[in-house]
């Protein structure tokens, strides 16, 4: 996060507004719901308007977070997004780095007059923000949420029960359950202060990660036998899941979160991804071991790809058989990179 000259600066621009709209990028996660949640429950203790926007649906499984379901869904209220962006004093951007990724809201908020703040942790990002609270160091963006929330507040009073389990949720979400992105001995003890707030870990990790519907578990086993493909040659393995599989399996948003990772868990591997085919587009999920930067992949080789060096994603606007075709035939271009040693 940049200094205290920017915290004060953001105290300042919020002195001056009434009005605050918060936004996350498209297929909200763990992080983007966690980040906006507690920045919203932050800004309404001190008495600002606050409307949370989202660019589409979010996995079920996250229902459970206080403020989610009274985020508008830009993709179902178009409209009333709009409205309530362009009625706003100051737009909050949170957890991504590239107004790409707010999907088809992009023109809308691009157009915005209003000032924007960005609080992310993805590297390289846009520039045209009045102010950044940016570190690509930071675990997630909720994170930096709560190190923005003790700059502003260093007694954490403001820190309730429903923060702390937001930010929570957003951290453990965004690290594989402290599996990775969880180097810094500073961040436990940020999580310690969101225990001592209420956040309760076994709780939380019971309602996200162990929730799953029986069509979901059903899914996960047809991908893992049915539609994984192993290339040892590059160390590298990916699955692929049509629109029939979807249907098949009765599919929800979110049944799909942490299929790709299944890869990563094989000995040997490197480099995972998962394609999944939609209407219109493949969306693809990519995952790395050390030094391989998927987000470099994703970026090189995908209009909107990017994200981090060991986790990134993209999307493909040929069909699901040309977009895997594409895939295999860029791997012996890393095959050096790909066969190090993690």
């Amino acid at each position: 996060m940049t200094g205290m000259q920017d915290v004060e600066r953001f105290r300042e621009l919020l002195s001056q507004v009434e009005k605050v709209v918060l936004i996350t990028h498209l297929n909200p996660d763990g992080d983007a719901l966690g980040s906006t949640t507690a920045m919203g429950l932050f800004l309404a203790q001190m008495g600002k308007d606050v409307q949370m926007i989202i660019p589409n649906a979010f996995p079920g499984f996250l229902s459970f977070l206080s403020e989610a379901n009274r985020m508008i869904n830009a993709e179902k209220e178009g409209e009333k997004a709009v409205k309530v962006l362009n009625e706003s004093d100051l737009v909050i951007c949170l957890d991504f780095n590239t107004l790409k990724r707010v999907g088809r809201f992009e023109e809308p908020l691009r157009n915005a007059a209003q000032r924007k703040v960005l609080v992310d942790h993805h590297p390289e990002p846009d520039e045209g923000f009045e102010l950044y609270f940016h570190r690509t160091s930071a675990s997630s963006a909720s994170e930096i949420v709560f190190d923005l929330m003790a700059a502003l507040n260093p007694d954490l009073k403001s820190l309730t029960k429903e923060i702390a389990t937001a930010l929570y949720v957003g951290i453990m979400t965004d690290t594989g359950s402290f599996n990775y992105g969880a180097n810094d001995p500073d961040l436990y003890a940020k999580v310690g202060a969101l225990v001592r707030a209420g956040a309760n870990p076994e709780k939380l990790h019971t309602k996200v990660y162990s929730t799953n519907s029986e069509s979901r578990i059903r899914l996960l086993g047809h991908s893992l036998f049915n539609r994984m493909v192993v290339l040892k040659k590059y160390k590298t393995a990916y699955i692929y899941l049509m629109q029939k599989d979807l249907k098949r399996f009765h599919y929800h948003v979110g049944d799909t979160e942490g299929l790709v990772n299944y890869t990563l868990s094989i000995k040997g591997i490197n480099f995972g991804v998962l394609f999944t085919e939609r209407v219109g587009h493949v969306k693809v999920s990519l995952r790395s071991k050390g030094n391989f930067s998927v987000n470099d992949f994703a970026r090189k080789h995908f209009p909107t790809g990017g994200g981090h060096r060991n986790a990134a994603g993209a999307e493909s606007r040929m069909e699901l058989m040309d977009t895997m075709q594409m895939f295999e035939e860029l791997l012996p271009l890393y095959i050096d990179e790909l066969n190090e040693d993690c």
